[in-house]
């Protein structure tokens, strides 16, 4: 039977699976098109950092809409968000990843001097891909049945 709601919802996970996966190429984008001269390219540089922010936004976002719709309660913080779905997921691996992204983007966004080019690129090369393994997960998972 169609349900107006839940492909609603459905719709709205994959606009915000498709967003993090652009925002994770853009980032990697930038970074890839000459990494020796990213920290000195402000501009590259920024570029790249907003997209991980987005990425990670648009990923708590999709852990937020999930939680609401399954009336899995009130995340304390975003990891609390991406605790409880990963584990619902049986992907606990990935949480110490969506924690230091956590990390990442609150220095990011409240302490720019803090961030080093050293991390960024660490965060690009390195980490950014487990936010598509999130969004990937959880679009394959019915989180709204009980576990």
């Amino acid at each position: 039977m169609f349900d107006p709601g839940r492909e609603m919802f459905n719709d709205a996970l994959q606009i915000k699976a498709g967003s993090i996966a652009q925002h994770v190429a853009r980032a990697k984008e930038e970074f890839e098109k000459d990494s020796s001269t990213f920290a000195d390219d402000i501009s590259r540089y920024d570029a790249a950092i907003l997209n991980i922010i987005r990425a990670f936004e648009a990923a708590a976002s999709v852990g937020q809409l999930i939680i609401f719709h399954a009336k899995l309660g009130v995340p304390r913080n975003t990891d609390h968000v991406f605790d409880l779905l990963l584990s619902r997921c049986g992907l606990t691996t990935l949480m110490p990843t969506m924690s230091l992204l956590a990390d990442y983007c609150h220095k990011a966004l409240h302490d720019d001097q803090v961030l080093t080019p050293l991390e960024t690129s660490a965060v690009i090369t390195d980490h950014l891909d487990v936010l598509i393994q999130f969004a990937e997960a959880m679009l394959a998972n019915d989180l709204t049945s009980p576990p």
